[in-house]
């Protein structure tokens, strides 16, 4: 999914579970486009939903201050350099 849709940006606003009701894998672009996807993301991960997220985001995630749930202990965080393999 990539969130600079206006369609999904709109969709995450009003009902963002709807968006991986039915998937097991999401992946998600640009998540700091919608950061308050991260409560309901914490909501179903809470409820041992069998759910694996994956986000990307053009920004350091540890300086995203707009994330205001804590998921400590539920993410592994992946950095990479902007000259890695995808972005050439």
């Amino acid at each position: 999914m990539d969130l600079d849709d206006f369609g999904l940006l709109t969709q995450v606003k009003n009902e963002p579970q709807s968006l991986w009701r039915d998937e097991e894998r999401i992946i998600m672009d640009e998540v700091k486009k919608a950061s308050k996807i991260f409560s309901p993301i914490k909501q179903t991960v809470d409820k041992k939903q069998r759910k694996r997220f994956i986000f990307s985001i053009s920004a350091n995630f540890l300086l995203f201050h707009k994330v205001r749930e804590n998921l400590a202990g539920k993410i592994v965080l992946f950095f990479f350099k902007p000259d890695d393999f995808w972005e050439k």
